[in-house]
This record gives C-alpha cells, sequence and structure tokens, in this order.
C-alpha cells in the first residue's frame, strides 16, 4: 500500500464495533491500534511510527 498522507482516526462507542472497523482497516493495509482509554505521549510514543 502506498502512503498518501492521509491521518485517519475513528473513535468508537463499543469494543465489538471498533475492533470490527480495525479489522476493515487492516486487510486494506491500515495500522491500526486500539486504545481503551486516551493515550499518553508515553503510550503513543511505543508504537513505531505511529503519528
Amino acid at each position: 500500500m502506498q502512503e498518501s498522507g492521509l491521518l485517519l482516526a475513528f473513535y468508537g462507542d463499543d469494543f465489538t464495533g471498533s475492533t470490527d472497523a480495525m479489522e476493515a482497516l487492516a486487510i486494506s493495509g491500515y495500522r491500526t491500534i486500539l486504545f481503551l482509554e486516551p493515550p499518553t505521549l508515553e503510550l503513543i510514543n511505543q508504537f513505531e511510527g505511529v503519528r
């Protein structure tokens, strides 16, 4: 998959729907990360390449 520079965020209101959306994005080649609470900068920095 070629990067277009597009940033994408998804705010889900339940776990099942959020993981379904993540699966669809991952199948399309997007890297996904699920946070169960608002992430700190320290937590985000643990994932290389996250913008």
